[in-house]
């Protein structure tokens, strides 16, 4: 038997593991009948991956395959049982995978209909009308199909807080812990099942534009979104903070950032200054061409150098009500925190080396509380603080 394992690249435990099995199937030791090696694998599988026990026994390679997809299953509803999720949360979940590559599958074929149609010597404009509405009925079913996916995250990423939680479970233990590796997993496949949903979505809005601007459609919802696409730089990922001039509009600019010089923002009240950010908020969603608007969110820290955060995993912008007080402190926290927003969105779509870069600067993120000079020289940080600045710079020369 021990012939059996030489140069392979298996430890002494698994090779244990391995022995205890042929002892059992040849002798049956201990048990009323005879083991065959399927009850065998069902008693031991859960201790290993499929690939080690097909290595081990190459002759029963399928009955591996089965009995180990077989197994995950069970292992999924044993993890969840106390929160009554389990099989039936994992087959939803499955379910919900099915349901979105099919619909993404539909998406792709409108896509590839409108390049096929707008490649035509003499396209019909009949045949981009109807498609036009066709790519507007999908990207109503996608944002539906978003919003669920969205809704599923929090739920799965309040569950991981719970469970780590209610265990003080540290770092180590948590990569050992196999209830906490299935709802990570779990999160990261909703995650990316989101990342090609928007995709799809964005495609399709870009389809739309174009037919628009082709066929002549007026859209006023399309006005309001790409507004911020009118600077180039900002459409195509090579803008500079440093150099783009944001504000083409001066009286967009003096009403959005006209409220938060000091004079005027000291005299506001608190409503009146929140109303002052949501308008700020949606200026630079406008600018930037944020296709999905974080929501401001409020919370009360006495902490004079806290003044909010971005969330992407809720898309969230959090403000610090406790420094409101500092109008334009305000403004850079919002302008800030709304680059970090455009930054996601970038990287997502990967479509020139900056938005790689991004990808890479949030992939692996410095903490200030880790590194405070990583922290403020990465990239990510780097950029937003930069466009923070200029609007910064802005409101002075209102102010003047």
């Amino acid at each position: 038997m021990d012939n059996d394992f030489e140069n392979r690249n298996h430890s002494l435990e698994q090779i244990s593991d391995v022995k205890a099995i042929f002892t059992k199937v040849d002798s049956g030791t201990g048990l009323e009948s005879e083991l065959d090696f399927s009850d065998c694998f069902k008693q031991e599988s859960h201790n290993r991956d499929e690939q080690f026990w097909s290595e081990i026994f190459p002759d029963n390679q399928t009955e591996c395959k089965e009995i180990h997809e077989k197994d995950s299953f069970k292992k999924a509803d044993d993890l969840d049982s106390n929160s009554n999720s389990g099989i039936n949360d994992w087959k939803r979940w499955n379910e919900n995978v099915v349901s979105d590559s099919s619909l993404l599958m539909a998406a792709s074929e409108l896509h590839q209909r409108y390049e096929e149609t707008s490649y035509l010597k003499r396209p019909d404009m009949k045949l981009f009308t109807e498609l036009h509405e066709e790519n507007d009925q999908m990207i109503q079913r996608l944002t539906a199909e978003k919003d669920i996916l969205k809704l599923n995250m929090s739920t799965r990423m309040n569950d991981i807080r719970e469970y780590v939680t209610s265990r003080n479970m540290g770092m180590h233990e948590s990569k050992q812990d196999q209830r906490y590796i299935y709802l990570t997993e779990s999160y990261q496949n909703l995650d990316k099942s989101l990342e090609r949903v928007n995709f799809r979505i964005a495609c399709l809005k870009e389809d739309n534009i174009l037919i628009r601007n082709l066929v002549g459609i007026n859209d006023s919802s399309v006005n309001e979104e790409s507004r911020g696409f009118a600077i180039q730089e900002v459409r195509d990922g090579l803008d500079n903070p440093q150099e783009t001039n944001y504000f083409v509009n001066e009286t967009r600019a003096l009403e959005s950032l006209g409220q938060f010089r000091p004079e005027h923002w000291e005299s506001l009240h608190i409503q009146e200054q929140k109303n002052c950010i949501e308008n700020l908020a949606n200026y630079n969603a406008e600018i930037l061409g944020i296709r999905e608007k974080p929501e401001i969110r409020y919370y009360c820290n006495e902490d004079p150098v806290d003044y909010g955060s971005y969330s992407r995993s809720s898309n969230t912008i959090s403000i610090n009500e406790f420094n409101v007080n500092n109008g334009i402190e305000t403004a850079d926290t919002i302008s800030h925190e709304y680059r970090h927003c455009y930054q996601r969105e970038r990287a997502e779509k990967m479509e020139n080396n900056r938005d790689l870069e991004f990808r890479n600067g949030f992939e692996n993120y410095i903490r200030f509380e880790d590194d405070y000079s990583g922290y403020k020289n990465q990239l990510v940080e780097v950029d937003a603080s930069a466009y923070a600045t200029a609007f910064k710079k802005k409101i002075s020369e209102i102010n003047n």
